[in-house]
């Protein structure tokens, strides 16, 4: 996915900061609906800095501990179960596969408009018609 290994603590863009909305998501951070300080509240309870690090972190304790207990994990981090909720919708598409490469897949199609066969990672273009 284009925003599956985007760094969740990137420094805010002065359009991020003034809230611009572009009608289409162009950081991970907005692709998830989240603002700087529950990037920083996943990072410091999950030590994840991406969607990648955050899905293997809530796949594992998923098959460990439940989804209830998942919930109260990213209620902590977040301090907001309006975001909780919309986080835990948002990575179940990724809990339901075995492998990761799936789970990608499975990411792509739950998040319209993002490009499929591309990833950004630390906000550098990877992929289908970049020449890399």
């Amino acid at each position: 996915s284009q925003f599956w290994r985007c760094d969740l603590m990137e420094r805010q863009s002065k359009e991020e900061v003034l809230g611009v909305n572009w009608g289409r998501p162009r950081t991970a951070r907005q692709l998830l609906k989240i603002d700087i300080y529950t990037a920083q509240g996943l990072n410091r309870s999950f030590n994840a800095r991406t969607i990648e690090g955050i899905a293997q972190f809530l796949k594992t304790q998923t098959t460990l501990r439940g989804p209830s207990y998942v919930y109260s994990l990213l209620l902590e981090a977040c301090n907001s179960p309006s975001i909780a909720s919309s986080l835990q919708s948002q990575f179940s598409c990724v809990l339901d596969y075995d492998n990761m490469k799936d789970a990608v897949r499975g990411w792509e199609s739950s998040h319209p408009g993002v490009k499929a066969g591309m990833y950004v990672d630390n906000s550098v273009a990877v992929g289908a018609g970049t020449g890399v």
